[in-house]
């Protein structure tokens, strides 16, 4: 199982230290999502990041940085999939100039995942479970449909909504490739470090969490 986080939706001034210092302990991809933000904030806030790991970096908005700063790549939103005619622009030129560009887009039901025509370097199913912790599975899905879905899809699908430490078994035995975690991570509040370890640690062998900590169940709100 892979591990892929999400920056901080509240905005801290401790974001670029901790993110260094997950990079330092194994994170292999960050998704930074700052919608609201202009280029010049995106291009600062990218410069603070050593060179060495900002291609680990995927950029869900100012496409053209991933390019002029090396990142991994960029994920294609919702919003932007409605701009048919200026993302098909986009890609065909950031493709043309960055040829390994890694694209990564979410999904947000079966159907849309099984009738994807172009294959990315990895998708996101959402949201997979119930955010308010009452049942597994959000009234989307359920595991049966989930395994049989998985099975069928020609990208690497990672499960994203509702995602915390408990649940990557949960996600592992119904198929996916990974887990995306923004909130689980960010919400807790002492010692996140030893906390990533267990994330990282989880992800490498999928168990039933015991390690008696308290995690926020994450919100959806990617």
């Amino acid at each position: 199982m892979e591990l892929i986080l999400f920056t901080n939706s509240v905005k801290s001034k401790s974001e670029i230290p901790e993110i260094i210092d997950l990079f330092e302990h194994g994170l292999q991809i960050l998704h930074v999502k700052k919608n609201k933000w202009t280029r010049s904030k995106m291009k600062a806030y990218l410069k603070l990041i050593p060179r060495e790991y900002r291609d680990r970096i995927v950029l869900h908005n100012h496409y053209d940085l991933s390019r002029s700063m090396n990142l991994r790549g960029i994920h294609i939103g919702k919003r932007q999939q409605q701009k048919r005619l200026r993302l098909g622009l986009q890609l065909l030129f950031l493709q043309l100039v960055k040829p390994k560009m890694k694209i990564s887009t979410s999904f947000f039901n079966i159907q849309e995942l099984l009738n994807a025509k172009d294959q990315y370097d990895y998708v996101f199913l959402k949201p997979v479970f119930d955010r308010h912790g009452n049942r597994t599975f959000s009234s989307l899905f359920n595991k049966r449909q989930l395994q049989s879905a998985l099975e069928k899809s020609k990208n690497r699908v990672f499960a994203l909504g509702g995602t915390n430490i408990e649940r990557i078994e949960v996600a592992e035995e119904c198929g996916f490739k990974g887990v995306g975690l923004q909130n689980a991570y960010w919400e807790v509040r002492e010692k996140r470090t030893d906390f990533f370890k267990e994330l990282l640690a989880e992800c490498a062998n999928p168990r039933k969490s015991d390690n008696g900590m308290s995690i926020t169940k994450v919100q959806i709100d990617l």
